[in-house]
């Protein structure tokens, strides 16, 4: 008779085979000429000016995203204890090109730990030196889905906010994965489906890029999907998505980069 310890291995393993899955990839990558796009914008130097009034964020930090009556959110990097920062953000109460005001700054994710060890310190890739956050605003139910890299309390990772209205504080972040490594992570959205794309925190030989998919409009990320093939260094992840089709793009990071993409289909929650 099979110890309890067995008997419970032999559950967990017939759990695992029987869980459904969430999204299958509908083929190999595709080398394309041109990235995959971003519907996130940065604020360059010019126009950084129109953005939240904030003189501690963190330069290069801010990114706009638009609800679907074109009124701009913006998160950033602020800097906070010596090498630490909080991610915030703003509403404008009007478009940009009509004359409005920004809110005042609504915390996002304030756990920030700062470097670590000599390593963290060497590399730069914390504080200010973070990537900057991804954000989207969803045009179906006017979610905002930030995504962002942070050396945690619990470790270093890939983390995930959003806020249901923008009248309300933004839900508490939840870990996308633990890792290694401070790496570049961006968001999208289509209604209940939401994508996070990400540079996997643990590859070994070389970067990879990998996905995480939601169903249940960020509530719940039911499954994490690598999308490069490992035979090529893969950086800086890109996501869009319409309807069921989540399309994750990247670089090979070199000089002249090459860029590739793979196309995942969601399947309809049972």
């Amino acid at each position: 008779m099979p110890t309890p310890v067995l008997l419970l291995l032999v559950a967990s393993v017939g759990a695992v085979a029987c869980e459904p899955a969430v999204a299958a990839w509908m083929g190999a990558a595709e080398m394309r000429r041109t990235p995959l796009a971003s519907s996130a914008v940065r604020m360059d130097a010019l126009s950084e000016a129109l953005g939240p009034a904030d003189s501690a964020r963190c330069d290069g930090s801010l990114r706009l995203a638009t609800d679907a009556s074109d009124i701009p959110v913006a998160v950033w990097w602020r800097r906070t204890a010596p090498r630490r920062v909080h991610l915030v953000a703003a509403w404008r109460d009007r478009p940009m090109a009509e004359t409005g005001q920004w809110t005042a700054a609504l915390p996002i994710d304030t756990v920030d730990q700062g470097p670590r060890d000599a390593q963290g310190m060497d590399d730069g890739r914390f504080g200010c030196g973070y990537p900057p956050p991804s954000v989207t605003v969803d045009r179906v139910n006017g979610y905002v889905h930030v995504a962002y890299p942070l050396i945690g309390p619990e470790g270093t990772g890939i983390f995930y906010a959003h806020q249901m209205d923008r009248r309300a504080a933004f839900e508490p972040p939840v870990a996308i994965l633990y890792g290694e490594r401070v790496g570049i992570a961006r968001v999208a959205s289509d209604g209940d489906v939401v994508a996070v794309a990400y540079e996997e925190p643990n590859a070994r030989l070389r970067s990879q890029v990998a996905v995480a998919i939601s169903r249940t409009a960020g509530h719940l990320f039911e499954a994490r999907l690598l999308a490069s093939d490992g035979d090529r260094p893969a950086r800086d992840p890109q996501v869009q998505i319409a309807g069921r089709s989540v399309t994750v793009g990247w670089s090979d990071g070199a000089a002249t980069p090459t860029f590739q993409r793979r196309t995942a289909t969601v399947l309809v929650a049972p």
